[in-house]
């Protein structure tokens, strides 16, 4: 069951490095133009990305690791290789 509340998301490169964060797939749509629908079929693993580019959940971990290394994560996000 997806829970349609609104969540903050991290666009990332194809590479895996973080570009952008934002508040929901709303503002994500406003600002990039990539439909919030299909960033949500990424989201529930759907698609591995959309408009260029991968996205995942926000989490205030996850955030911090990109903000203060900005390296990159494996592509299932299990693990981060320093």
């Amino acid at each position: 069951v997806w829970d349609c509340s609104p969540k903050p998301i991290i666009k990332l490169t194809q590479d895996g490095y973080m570009l952008e964060h934002y508040g929901s797939m709303k503002e994500a749509e406003k600002t990039d133009g990539v439909c919030h629908r299909a960033i949500g079929k990424v989201l529930q693993g759907y698609r591995k990305s959309t408009g260029g580019f991968k996205w995942v959940e926000h989490s205030p971990v996850l955030y911090q690791f990109y903000l203060f290394n900005n390296t990159r994560v494996n592509l299932g996000l299990e693990t981060i290789c320093l």
